[in-house]
């Protein structure tokens, strides 16, 4: 067999290889990923489980779909005759990545929206003792598409009652604290940092490639304090800086 045959078969097997590692991504039960393609912008979202991506082409986001947890806290009228101040905890986890991230920066106020139909309902089929005494305000996962999110729990934190003969309307009076502390497993956290590496190698091959095209003779001079720096064992083994910059 010709050796520049097996040379060029060579050659193709490792860059298969060198693709196949840069691309292969494990994605585990705790995330979702979106995947972006930089020409055509197309998104898609890969679930739990080996999957391969192009190099260079698609670019990767993680959502992670570990529990989140947030406070919040309304003013609501109880009765005819009472008001409360209601603080309850929630937990939700992301579903649809795409539309989460539609709606991220007025996220938390239709989350704290939603909340609060959901305790306005459930103030409407109880009375005060009851209300105190639940530990989970919803009896089941409630899934909400237009935020891409389930919510898991929703529990009593706090009620305060304020008896009064003024009925208030309903109405958000704080902003949620979101508490959430994003868990990435190993193999993501290696995966995002070869990627991070390849954009920063190849931003930095770009720099040099453009300082080359328009200022040749500082490339040069640049190049040789490189080669220098990483080969020279004293100052001595510096010639003049007059010589290195011809």
């Amino acid at each position: 067999m010709p050796t520049n045959y097996v040379k060029k078969i060579v050659v193709l097997v490792l860059l298969s290889i060198i693709i196949l590692t840069l691309g292969t991504i494990s994605i585990d039960e705790r995330e979702n990923v979106i995947v972006t393609n930089i020409f055509t912008k197309k998104e898609l979202v890969l679930t739990p489980g080996l999957h391969f991506t192009w190099p260079m082409v698609e670019q990767v986001s993680y959502i992670f779909m570990n529990k989140r947890d947030g406070l919040f806290t309304v003013n609501l009228p109880f009765n005819d005759t009472a008001k409360a101040e209601i603080s309850v905890a929630i937990q939700w986890q992301v579903l649809n990545p795409q539309t989460y991230l539609a709606v991220n920066e007025s996220f938390h106020k239709m989350l704290a929206n939603k909340v609060t139909k959901i305790i306005e309902s459930r103030i409407k089929t109880t009375d005060l003792f009851t209300f105190n005494q639940l530990s989970d305000l919803i009896s089941e996962p409630i899934v909400e598409n237009d935020l891409g999110i389930k919510i898991i729990n929703i529990s009593l934190n706090q009620l305060k009652v304020d008896p009064s003969s003024v009925k208030m309307p309903a109405q958000i009076i704080t902003e949620s604290s979101v508490v959430y502390k994003p868990q990435i497993s190993i193999e993501s956290a290696y995966y995002q940092t070869q990627i991070l590496k390849l954009n920063t190698d190849l931003k930095q091959a770009q720099m040099y490639q453009s300082l080359s095209n328009t200022e040749s003779s500082f490339y040069r001079f640049f190049r040789k304090l490189q080669v220098y720096k990483m080969n020279a064992r004293s100052k001595s083994d510096l010639p003049p800086i007059e010589d290195l910059y011809k």
